[in-house]
């Protein structure tokens, strides 16, 4: 799960499957212990999403869970934004999470820090033209089932939809001009080495 500041959550991704699982274990094991009284945090940054980690057993009983705060929006976590986890309720020494979201990232193919739907909205409502509306679907569905928000934004007689999926990748329906695509680029961005 990933919010940010103190908005409800606006990626929720469920990890099932065995390789996936383990790997993000690993990770969370080889995390180093955070120093963080041998080092001065000067400034309190903010900028990017607060991710949540949330690892349960087979049964759904919640095992352990770990919190990390990309306080600059780079997917970096040093002595000054740790890693908190807590196992069966006991709280860890805070670890540094280095390029931990990053890999999350990478390995799961979701994006932790997506533009969000009013963020979109408003900076294409800035550029003169253009008319962006809420989907809603009126289809008769199982009250259960949730679809992700969409966008449509209208310029000149032209139409894209944008979806923003569950996973935090945000698409378009087709290739759009480049000031919606700038649009849906906005809010704090990881760079993925490969």
């Amino acid at each position: 799960m990933s919010r940010v500041g103190h908005h409800a959550p606006n990626v929720l991704v469920h990890v099932r499957e065995p390789y996936a699982v383990g790997s993000i274990v690993s990770l969370i094991n080889g995390l180093g212990l955070a120093d963080a009284e041998h080092i001065a945090c000067f400034a309190d940054f903010f900028g990017g999403p607060t991710v949540t980690l949330r690892f349960r057993a087979a049964n759904g009983e919640l095992l352990a869970h770990a919190t990390v705060p990309d306080t600059l929006g780079r997917g970096e976590s040093t002595p000054c934004n740790p890693v908190q986890l807590t196992v069966h309720g006991r709280r860890t020494p805070p670890l540094i999470g280095a390029d931990l979201l990053r890999r999350l990232h990478q390995l799961l193919n979701i994006d932790l820090a997506p533009p969000l739907p009013r963020d979109v909205q408003s900076c294409v409502l800035r550029r003169h033209g253009w008319r962006v509306q809420s989907v809603t679907h009126t289809a008769t569905v199982d009250r259960a089932q949730n679809f992700p928000s969409e966008l449509t934004a209208t310029k000149n007689r032209k139409r894209w939809t944008i979806t923003f999926h569950y996973t935090g990748k945000v698409t378009l329906d087709r290739a759009g001009p480049r000031a919606l695509a700038r649009c849906l680029r906005a809010g704090p961005r990881y760079v993925i080495a490969g």
